[in-house]
């Protein structure tokens, strides 16, 4: 399981440099060309930015959610831990939803997260903001 999270988190790392690249704009002096050139790489280096913090939050939640998972097993009868991991399985879920990186995980982790998640919504607990 450890070695399909990591591989996992290498392939999110890795995901912005298989981004398409920009086609140059045609017709264009060779000041503006270099100019536009900046810009597109500016833009670049801003969704990278925010694609990056969006993977760093979803892996401390995906290693608040094994600490909890952790907790929850030595004594599955706990029912705040339970509501603990429940929520964290939705929030995550979630996350990777918003982030467009279901098809990055692991059937069987997203599956997990699935279950609980479900478990969360007949509970009626709000969705994370």
């Amino acid at each position: 399981m450890k070695d399909k999270f990591r591989l996992a988190v290498l392939v999110i790392v890795c995901l912005p440099l298989f981004a398409p690249a920009a086609q140059p704009v045609p017709e264009m002096s060779d000041t503006a060309m270099k100019k536009n050139q900046l810009v597109l790489i500016d833009s670049l280096i801003e969704v990278t930015q925010i694609n990056l913090e969006n993977e760093r939050q979803l892996r401390q939640m995906v290693q608040d959610y094994l600490e909890i998972q952790n907790v929850y097993l030595k004594n599955p009868g706990n029912q705040d831990q339970t509501l603990k991991m429940v929520t964290a399985a939705k929030q995550i879920l979630e996350k990777i939803k918003e982030i467009n990186l279901l098809q990055t995980f692991d059937t069987e982790f997203i599956s997990e997260l699935n279950f609980f998640s479900q478990i969360a919504a007949k509970r009626g607990l709000p969705s994370p903001e």
